[in-house]
């Protein structure tokens, strides 16, 4: 086996025996991939280079026709400190992991991937004020996501009729639709109710959610606005309750675009949801029969 080494960011670390753990982490060359760390449990052959969040510089091993790699260094590069010593950043940056850990390539190549959840990371660490803003980071987190998985909704225009969303009345409720990935305005869904006719998609009660064509307009900013920028400078207007409700329920249609075209997406539900005071969208196959 020849070794090889990689730049990764622990997403998630577990004790395997008495003595080993078991790794996984999204990597700069290779994707999601998990590793062994023999004997690392109370040593300080790693120094800390295993704990959740950790960057480090890792030295690898892989064995043909195995999925499991071997790691034999690490070498810390940065630790996100300040992740763990605030509880909305660590929920934050948890959320962050979960939905990585479920849409992110498995052992092939994915530098975007890498690249957007290290710049997260970064910008979540450095920012001294994450408080009121959490849910409009995250949105903005997960939209790149689904942008980067092919999976990005439109939000220029109407699906059905292509009106312009900046031209809509600002207090206008909108409907998104998950099956289609879009929206459509309220004229179009006065006129066409086939349009919005509910159909119980796996782990739904409904297929779409109203929205207000200020909280489209807000994600398309976080969208296009590169995730340090955006998360080190929020707009003033952001930080109050008001735009939380609306980009909460924004949230739940992203969610629901992750659990309906996303394979795999709802084999269980989301943790880490509940440390932001949200609800997930994702109930048992039995509660949508």
């Amino acid at each position: 086996m020849e070794a090889q080494k990689d730049l990764a960011i622990v997403i998630k670390s577990i004790q395997f025996a008495e003595r080993h753990r078991i790794v996984t982490a999204i990597t700069q060359n290779h994707g999601i991939i998990t590793a062994m760390a023999k004997n690392a449990v109370q040593s300080k052959r790693f120094g800390g280079a295993l704990d959740l969040f950790i960057a480090s510089d890792w030295i690898l091993q892989f064995k043909p026709n195995n999925e499991l790699a071997f790691l034999s260094e690490a070498q810390v590069r940065q630790s996100f400190d300040q992740l763990r010593k605030n509880f909305e950043k660590f929920s934050l940056a948890s959320v962050f992991t979960e939905f990585l850990l479920r849409v992110g390539p498995q052992n092939q190549p994915c530098p975007e991937f890498f690249q957007l959840h290290a710049n997260a990371l970064y910008a979540l660490n450095e920012n001294t004020a994450c408080q009121g803003f959490e849910v409009f980071f995250l949105n903005s987190y997960l939209m790149k996501l689904l942008q980067l998985s092919g999976n990005q909704p439109q939000l220029g225009s109407c699906l059905h009729c292509q009106i312009a969303l900046e031209t809509l009345d600002p207090q206008s409720e909108i409907n998104c639709l998950i099956a289609d990935a879009g929206w459509i305005c309220p004229s179009c869904r006065s006129q066409s109710k086939i349009l919005i006719q509910e159909s119980r998609a796996q782990g739904f009660t409904q297929s779409f959610f109203k929205v207000s064509q200020q909280a489209l307009l807000e994600i398309g900013l976080g969208l296009v606005t590169p995730i340090r920028r955006i998360i080190l400078s929020p707009p003033p207007a952001l930080n109050s309750a008001e735009a939380r409700d609306r980009q909460t329920g924004f949230f739940r249609w992203i969610e629901g675009l992750f659990i309906y075209h996303i394979p795999g997406f709802d084999q269980k539900p989301m943790n880490s949801l509940r440390f932001l005071g949200l609800d997930s969208g994702l109930t048992k196959a039995t509660d949508c029969l």
